[in-house]
């Protein structure tokens, strides 16, 4: 009996705290060393995708603040010309031209600017998708509503000045409407190009 007793005691007697300690760590040790060639082929893949995607959305927004510079100065171009567009627009949709169209003119030029300069800055390129966004919306709701609710006749819009003949219609709209494409890329990609802006932790900005 005291023979069995003490085989009991060896057979049953729990390891040491120690015993089991490195057992749980050889068994975390060989997790990670299965896991490893995994994160690493993940990691390695992201890196590779970094690179397209901040060279993407950076063609994507320094082309659509060239083209809202290049539309501002176009307008300024012809200044006189788009003053009168305007007006006629703002007549055929009874609204007092002869008080609002220089206000409009200003307006939209200031606008166009404004979104070149939020898209050039790294802090606030979200601000200027959003301010893209807005701004292709209105022109092509205007355009199609100036061709199919108000019936008013062909008419330039002088976006792009007398480089670039436009008329107001469906084309225009199609066209506003499909640069909302690269402005929807600046707007998810504007995080990596801020985070690449952006100093490291601990070095002085």
């Amino acid at each position: 009996m005291d023979a069995l007793r003490g085989a009991n005691v060896q057979t049953f007697a729990p390891r040491r705290a120690n015993d089991s300690y490195f057992d749980c760590g050889s068994i975390n040790i060989s997790l990670l060393a299965e896991r490893k060639p995994f994160a690493s082929d993940t990691d390695t893949f992201i890196m590779r995708l970094e690179k397209p995607i901040k060279v993407l959305v950076g063609i994507c927004r320094f082309g659509l603040a060239a083209l809202f510079l290049f539309t501002a100065g176009a307008k300024l171009w012809i200044l006189q010309k788009f003053l009168g567009n305007v007006a006629e627009l703002l007549s055929s949709s009874n609204i007092n031209y002869e008080r609002w169209q220089w206000p409009v003119t200003i307006a939209v030029i200031a606008a166009e600017v404004l979104a070149a300069i939020l898209l050039i800055v790294p802090r606030t390129i979200r601000w200027g998708a959003v301010l893209s966004a807005l701004l292709l919306i209105g022109f092509s709701a205007f355009a199609l509503y100036y061709v199919y609710v108000l019936h008013g006749e062909p008419l330039e819009c002088g976006c792009f000045g007398n480089i670039i003949g436009s008329q107001l219609g469906v084309k225009t709209a199609l066209r506003n409407l499909g640069l909302l494409i690269p402005v929807i890329i600046v707007f998810i990609g504007a995080p990596r190009i801020r985070a690449g802006a952006s100093p490291p932790s601990g070095t002085p900005s």
